[in-house]
């Protein structure tokens, strides 16, 4: 790109690099009348993907098919400068059960994404959410094991009280 010189003789070029790779650089000023034409050293610059971190939860657990069972995905990533955590906006999060059958794809808000479903059969599942890899970030992988009941587990309490329970990541939770 072509940029003028400011009254300090600085100028000043802004590129966003958004493929990871390796870029060369120089810089001249064409001649005239008044000033010699001039050419920089080469400048090298690597330009890396960021790197993505993601964690999935369950945020509400299955009671039975046909219920909806919402899924949590957090991604985030390191400032390079202040090294907070940051969520991430407008990255794709693909959740998929085993064997890589996609349920869904929702874009990062403030690094979170919620997926909803009812469509899961009966039995164990491993459910997957990844981050879709773009030239500018690295994917990221987690997965939840979830166990989908043909029917609640109901169970009397002794004041006459009912409790609803299930099995999620091996635990019973109960729901009262």
């Amino acid at each position: 790109g072509n940029v003028t010189t400011d009254r300090d003789g600085v100028a000043i070029l802004s590129l966003p690099l958004v493929v990871e790779g390796t870029y060369h650089f120089t810089a001249s000023v064409v001649g005239d009348n008044f000033y010699e034409s001039v050419e920089t050293n080469e400048v090298t610059v690597v330009a890396r993907k960021h790197i993505t971190d993601i964690s999935l939860e369950v945020s509400a657990p299955p009671l039975a098919v046909d219920e909806d069972i919402r899924f949590t995905a957090i991604v985030t990533e390191e400032d390079a400068i202040t090294g907070e955590i940051v969520g991430l906006y407008g990255l794709d999060v693909e959740f998929s059960d085993e064997g890589g059958n996609v349920l869904g794809t929702v874009s990062t808000n403030n690094g979170v994404a919620m997926f909803s479903t009812n469509g899961l059969g009966i039995g164990e599942h491993t459910i997957s959410a990844q981050v879709v890899e773009t030239p500018t970030y690295h994917s990221s992988i987690d997965s939840v094991d979830i166990q989908v009941l043909l029917y609640p587990i109901i169970k009397l309490g002794l004041d006459g009280s009912e409790q609803v329970t299930n099995l999620i990541q091996g635990y019973e939770t109960t729901i009262k």
